[in-house]
């Protein structure tokens, strides 16, 4: 990493960490004031989301002076998925869908916010991902101090009263937390603090906590989306290179592997409804189930074997590199076959007993 790269993300740094940090700040205030109605997120998240992604809109804009177009597209999409909570009060819609917008914020805030998700291969996400994640964790400790802050030179009432507002700021977590805990030992303190101050101490605390969370990971998601430097270009796991042949020879085994699998099961695969009739004591539910689950985890274990071939291999010639894909178009296209099996196995079995909500998400993945 080059010196002027580091002098950039300083001057970013140095530029954007007051901005940032009273928009994290911004962003748990709003967030314990619309996320902690009762029930599941709703329009409550939608419109919380609306204002995080247009916000990360402008710093990006400010930033570089025009939003990188796949950087937008990954903010879209992550406010479209949080959109659809508005549309549908179901639990595992709003799992998949805040998990999904997670991941494309994150993607968004890999590298920076340039670029690169459409040219990365998977050991370049998977290491972003990290990076993020330990800067969210890092919160506000990752944006360092500004030069500006410094107390030198302020009048002596201006230092006074930055100290004492720092020190109250940093006392504030521990005392809330432990004063809860004093309260709930000793009925007769908590009474006392309770008539002193005629507050509940548990309800603030409560909204400090998720104020301060919401806080801390909106800054350090910031940091990330915001500097020039990324940690995931110092990490790098070592290519093992080895020779497109010699994966080619891998796959095309498993290519074998898998056109003998079909020629055996072909008739038993896709015999589907005359394959039921004929068949004594076999009925839509015990076909549909029989190898469902076995033929999904063969395909979840097929893709990540082409991911790490295609990362492991180190084309000798455009030739060898053409093999190479040839054998994964077939795994691919031997793959399809074994999910469009497992697709028309559910579908029979949805056919005779039904569509529910369980069946819809087994039929989706």
């Amino acid at each position: 990493m080059t010196q002027s790269t580091l002098n950039r993300d300083t001057a970013t740094r140095r530029r954007f960490r007051r901005p940032a940090l009273l928009w994290a700040a911004l962003s748990g205030v709003l967030a314990d004031a619309l996320l902690r109605a009762p029930g599941r997120p709703g329009l409550n998240l939608v419109l919380w989301a609306f204002i995080g992604v247009t916000g990360i809109a402008m710093l990006l804009h400010l930033r570089d002076g025009v939003l990188d177009r796949e950087s937008g597209w990954l903010l879209g999409g992550a406010f479209a998925l949080a959109a659809t909570l508005a549309l549908r009060d179901a639990e595992a819609t709003a799992f998949f869908c805040i998990m999904a917008a997670t991941l494309l914020l994150v993607l968004a805030a890999g590298r920076a916010g340039t670029a690169w998700v459409t040219r990365a291969q998977i050991s370049d996400i998977v290491f972003t991902c990290v990076s993020v994640g330990l800067l969210c964790a890092a919160g506000p400790l990752g944006w360092g101090r500004h030069a500006g802050d410094s107390l030198e030179g302020a009048r002596l009432w201006t230092r006074c009263l930055r100290t004492v507002l720092r020190g109250v700021a940093l006392a504030l977590p521990a005392l809330l937390v432990v004063n809860a805990l004093l309260m709930s030992a000793d009925p007769v303190y908590s009474r006392i603090i309770t008539t002193f101050f005629q507050v509940d101490i548990q309800k603030i605390l409560d909204h400090a906590i998720v104020i301060t969370l919401i806080a801390w990971g909106t800054a350090g998601f910031l940091r990330a989306l915001l500097s020039r430097n990324s940690l995931a270009d110092r990490w790098r796991v070592p290519n093992p290179g080895f020779a497109a042949a010699e994966v080619t020879v891998a796959l095309w085994l498993l290519n074998v592997l898998f056109i003998g699998f079909m020629a055996v099961q072909l008739r038993y695969l896709f015999g589907g409804a005359s394959l039921v009739t004929v068949t004594g004591g076999l009925t839509y539910a015990e076909y549909a189930r029989n190898g469902f689950f076995e033929l999904i985890d063969t395909a979840a274990l097929v893709l990540p074997i082409l991911l790490v071939a295609d990362w492991a291999s180190v084309p000798d010639s455009v030739r060898a590199r053409a093999v190479l894909r040839a054998a994964m178009l077939v795994l691919v296209l031997l793959l399809m076959g074994v999910i469009a099996s497992a697709a028309y196995r559910i579908h029979l079995y949805q056919e005779a007993y039904g569509m529910t909500e369980q069946r819809l998400y087994v039929s989706v993945f």
